[in-house]
């Protein structure tokens, strides 16, 4: 996860953007739920945000709320 910010100003006040950059990657379950480190069927997913999310499991999928 990497925090990333910048300054914008507007009439004399500096106000703070914030996002979050995230990367996701997930697997097949038959692994008893530790990360196969052998598996070549990864899925990875890059998400951005400036608010609060929700990020859940469908399958293989990452998905935002």
């Amino acid at each position: 996860m990497q925090l990333q910010h910048s300054y914008v100003s507007y009439f004399g006040f500096c106000l703070l953007d914030l996002s979050i950059l995230m990367k996701g990657i997930t697997w097949a379950r038959d692994s008893h739920g530790l990360f196969d480190y052998e598996s070549r069927h990864l899925t990875k997913k890059t998400m951005k945000t400036e608010q609060e999310i929700i990020i859940m499991r469908h399958g293989n999928e990452l998905i935002t709320q």
